[in-house]
């Protein structure tokens, strides 16, 4: 009895101690009416790694804004895939007008200088204007702390709850983003502490009932939520903010059955002030698989600052975050930081990273070393070699420009020439320099990998140039200019400018997200409807400017079964041929086009006439020279057959009815195609006799019937 009872104390103990290390403080958290902005907004923007989810940040009145990608351009197989009827993807460029705002927002909120979320926008909350607030006490030196925010794919896990992580870090510059003098890393010290980040859930109780704690028999390995009162903090001058980081988990679910279109329950923040640096989510996705490139589980989540690259650990369902590891950058990485940045080395490591790649140009006994680093695994996923080349070393390291497709990695050092390789084996598959540019800022594989954009300064323009390389016809390439979009994105690339999957998303200074590949297919549909108008226009007058006679037969006298018909550039044409179908035995109606005639005085003539006759389309081709003899020209200077079209009308068939008629037939420019012929477009049409023979065969079965 007494055992069994001190047994039962036992279990109660471990019961109480395990929920206690486990609970979670609740803060209850209410929509905001009224709100008036106190400071210019100054916003930053980052993308999902499947370019689904977006995430915005007004970095001067800590409001932070998630929304879901509606031009979003997944990865398929094919392209109707791509152009299928989902809302929230991308629909071609027949449907480009109805997607003006490619934003949808999932949730609105406002934090402190903590972390700590502070209240909640309706989704159609719009900010008032701003009232600046000039006060010397709230002024920091901008280049001090820097800010860097990013966000998840959403992870769904197999109870069928559904994630989306923020991760947002207030970044120290002079602690953690540049060589401190007189100090140098040690590589062999930690100078991390091995913790869990801090831990706390936030509720809109317009979302959901108030809360109150009930005895529900929490099982021992579940984590209690204990609802406390919190008094809101009083809130920090700018002056007093902390470096740090957060990570927001949105518990997810859709509001609406067969609508991408989501809700959130709670929202759990995981915290820290220990340290800070650039954030990342590294998807763990199979290149060999489309579906978990689009859908990929977080494998790593990340911090890059001066000293190195910080690993956290977490559990399946992101319950905890645990700083637990420390990787080191490659060495010419950190010969470089050591020696040259004294001052914020940001730029220099957002150079490096794309996707789930870490990439480290490197010279070394006068060869150049692409290195190739996968963050997922952390290790040397390729090294790509490359002999020496002056122009390599015109442009610092920031100007480099890159990007990766599932297969290939694309690199250009800045100037106006792109190379590609093959990210397996390193080699070089593809070398391309682009006349038109002068110095290029950005590149990004498009369209499942089929084309890569191009986005550069004109030598002479001020804009920019857009240009777009189908990299599976070498030599299209399309250019664009768009003389309103703005420049200065390219100088913030890093804050007003998000790229991810063949998804490109810009900021504005409203806060207000655009799809910079959607403005491009605005710009080109536009530029190749008025192409279309303009080579319209100059058919139509070519058309207008046909001029129309009667040949004439060997006698002199005008012949009208022949008509002849040229523009006004070949008023001299003269026909070479006028009766080329010898099977027919009487007269008969032709029609002769003047393809081509070029006289130059005292030297060559040369002629192609398109003749229509009874039952052909004829081309002839004619080439006469007076300065040279006849057996140096093409058919001793006769003329000779290029081409001939017939409509296979049998002999005993061939009636004046059953002629070519001409429906059609346009003169037009030549479009580049060629440089001696016009563009012409012929339409021609006939009518057929029908076989009587069954006709005949069934009446004489008839006669037969009835003389019985």
């Amino acid at each position: 009895m007494i055992k069994n009872f001190l047994n039962w104390i036992k279990a109660i103990n471990i019961k109480d101690i395990y929920s206690f290390r486990n609970q979670v403080p609740i803060k209850e958290v209410n929509y905001a009416g009224i709100d008036d902005i106190s400071k210019k907004e100054d916003y930053r923007i980052a993308i999902s790694q499947n370019g689904k989810f977006i995430v915005t940040f007004d970095t001067a009145n800590l409001r932070i804004k998630i929304l879901e990608n509606k031009d979003h351009r997944p990865f398929t197989s094919s392209k109707k895939e791509v152009n299928s009827n989902d809302n929230n993807k991308y629909c071609g460029l027949d449907n480009l007008d109805e997607l003006d705002d490619i934003g949808q927002t999932i949730t609105y909120f406002k934090i402190n200088n903590d972390f700590m979320i502070e209240k909640f926008y309706k989704e159609e909350y719009k900010p008032s204007l701003c009232k600046v607030d000039s006060s010397d006490s709230d002024i920091i030196n901008a280049s001090d702390f820097e800010w860097s925010i990013d966000i998840s794919n959403m992870q769904e896990i197999n109870d069928g709850e559904s994630f989306i992580l923020i991760a947002i870090s207030h970044i120290n510059v002079n602690m953690d983003m540049r060589r401190t003098e007189n100090k140098k890393i040690d590589n062999k010290k930690h100078d991390y502490k091995k913790e869990n980040l801090n831990k706390i859930r936030f509720k809109c109780s317009s979302l959901s009932e108030k809360y109150e704690l009930k005895d529900e028999g929490n099982k021992p390995d579940e984590a209690c939520d204990i609802a406390i009162n919190m008094k809101p903090r009083p809130t920090n001058k700018i002056s007093e903010i902390k470096k740090g980081i957060a990570i927001y988990r949105f518990d997810l679910k859709k509001n609406q059955i067969g609508k991408e279109s989501y809700d959130f329950n709670t929202v759990t923040c995981h915290y820290s002030n220990q340290i800070s640096g650039i954030c990342r989510f590294i998807d763990d996705s199979s290149k060999d698989d489309s579906k978990s490139l689009n859908d990929s589980r977080i494998k790593r989540f990340i911090i890059l600052n001066f000293r190195g690259i910080y690993n956290f650990e977490f559990d399946d369902h992101f319950d905890s975050f645990n700083l637990n590891e420390k990787f080191e950058y490659p060495t010419n990485i950190r010969r470089e930081l050591d020696i040259w940045y004294t001052d914020n080395c940001i730029k220099r490591l957002l150079s490096c990273i794309y996707d789930k790649y870490f990439f480290v140009p490197q010279y070394k006994n006068d060869v150049l070393l692409l290195k190739v680093y996968d963050l997922a695994k952390m290790e040397l996923e390729t090294t790509i070699k490359k002999s020496k080349n002056k122009n390599y070393f015109t442009l610092n390291s920031n100007d480099n420009a890159f990007s990766f497709s599932r297969l290939q990695l694309c690199f250009t050092r800045g100037n106006n020439t792109i190379r590609l390789y093959y990210i397996k084996n390193g080699l070089e598959v593809a070398l391309k320099s682009f006349k038109e540019i002068e110095r290029i800022y950005l590149l990004e594989f498009i369209e499942n990998d089929e084309k890569l954009l191009i986005i550069g300064k004109g030598p002479k323009k001020e804009g920019l140039i857009f240009a777009i390389w189908d990299l599976y016809n070498t030599g299209k390439v399309e250019l664009i200019e768009i003389d309103d979009f703005p420049t200065i994105i390219i100088e913030n690339f890093g804050t007003h400018l998000a790229r991810a999957s063949g998804n490109i998303l810009h900021i504005g200074n409203n806060g207000k997200v655009s799809s910079v590949l959607k403005k491009i297919e605005k710009e080109l549909k536009q530029k190749k409807e008025n192409e279309k108008k303009v080579d319209k226009e100059k058919m139509d007058k070519v058309a207008n400017s046909i001029i129309k006679l009667l040949g004439k037969k060997p006698d002199g006298k005008p012949d009208e079964s022949h008509n002849i018909h040229y523009n006004e550039k070949h008023m001299n044409f003269k026909p070479i041929v006028s009766e080329k179908e010898p099977w027919m035995l009487g007269d008969y109606d032709r029609h002769s086009y003047c393809l081509y005639y070029h006289n130059q005085k005292g030297a060559e003539v040369e002629t192609l006439q398109l003749i229509v006759g009874r039952t052909t389309v004829q081309i002839w081709h004619q080439i006469q020279d007076s300065s040279r003899n006849k057996d140096e020209l093409p058919n001793n200077g006769e003329p000779f057959l290029e081409y001939i079209w017939t409509n296979r009308i049998p002999i005993n068939q061939e009636r004046e009815e059953t002629k070519l008629r001409i429906k059609d037939f346009k003169y037009g420019s030549n479009v580049g195609l060629h440089e001696k012929l016009d563009d012409f477009h012929l339409k021609v049409y006939w009518y057929e006799r029908k076989d009587n023979k069954e006709n005949s065969k069934r009446k004489s079965m008839q006669k037969k019937k009835s003389m019985k």
